[in-house]
């Protein structure tokens, strides 16, 4: 592929990415008492002090996280967009082969999709973003970016 389709491509993935991870960072926060008791009841976590300010924190950083994707291209911003659907995903696994009720508002952002196609879908989100970190050191180099500043050859 030549770089400029791979530009298009990153450039929509991070709308897609961004605007995904906006609307459930705005859902949780409009729903915080809510979410704070689905991850009270879930039994995936272990514990029950802090689920407050680890819900507001995971919500707002979602929000934030979104926002940012839509601007601007960083590897730390994949790697927090990986680990964070890497943990959603895990809790979703849990919440639908492991535990026996599903006490989790995180169908809100695809509610017409099955518990079991929700997990896919997540899984299609964590492969969007290995895409974008593959993307982004595909351009760097191809820019000549990944070379240290100031080691001349």
């Amino acid at each position: 592929m030549r770089p400029y389709r791979i530009s298009i491509l990153n450039g929509l993935n991070h709308l897609i990415l961004g605007g995904i991870l906006i609307y459930a960072g705005i859902v949780k926060l409009r729903g915080i008492d809510v979410f704070v008791r689905s991850l009270a009841d879930a039994e995936f976590l272990g514990f029950t002090t802090g689920l407050s300010l680890l819900s507001w924190s995971l919500a707002f950083l979602e929000l934030l996280l979104g926002i940012a994707l839509c601007f601007y291209s960083s590897f730390w911003l994949y790697a927090l967009a990986l680990l964070l659907m890497l943990f959603y995903t895990s809790l979703l696994w849990h919440l639908v082969y492991v535990q026996e009720s599903i006490a989790c508002t995180c169908k809100s952002l695809f509610p017409f999709l099955s518990w079991e196609v929700h997990f896919y879908a997540s899984l299609v989100y964590i492969v969007l973003v290995i895409f974008n970190i593959y993307n982004f050191f595909l351009l760097r180099s191809k820019q000549g970016v990944d070379r240290k500043p100031g080691k001349t050859e």
